[in-house]
């Protein structure tokens, strides 16, 4: 079970960051066009939320499991910071012009895929081979 939960952790980021890019595609491009953002890009952002939701959940059990990241302490921020960046953003601009919605969150979405290949750098557990 717990190397099921190992494989799922790690196979998870690589599915939000693919989610996150798209995300941060998405973005500049209806940015570009003007147009304020859809339901489906919403919808899609929520997806991206899960999924970071369900990542920090499986990383407590591999933690309560014995199984401990890199840098563990640094790893746990960066799980914090991506969890809530989007509620955060979602925050800041809910009741604001719909002008800059969609380059905030793209500019948000990068700074997700940022995060999570730092969180993959301090999940690693470095080997000793030359």
């Amino acid at each position: 079970m717990l190397e099921y939960l190992i494989r799922m952790h790690s196979r998870l980021l690589v599915t939000i960051l693919l989610v996150f890019i798209i995300l941060t595609l998405w973005g500049l491009v209806n940015h570009l066009r003007r147009t304020p953002p859809s339901r489906t890009y919403m919808s899609v952002l929520i997806i991206g939320e899960l999924l970071m939701v369900t990542q920090f959940i499986i990383g407590v059990l591999l933690l309560f499991n014995g199984r401990q990241a890199y840098l563990l302490g640094l790893h746990i921020l960066y799980g914090f910071v991506a969890v809530f960046a989007i509620p955060a953003v979602y925050l800041y601009v809910r009741d604001r012009s719909r002008d800059w919605d969609h380059l905030i969150y793209a500019i948000t979405s990068a700074f997700i895929c940022g995060i999570a290949i730092r969180a993959l750098e301090t999940g690693r557990i470095p080997t000793l081979e030359p």
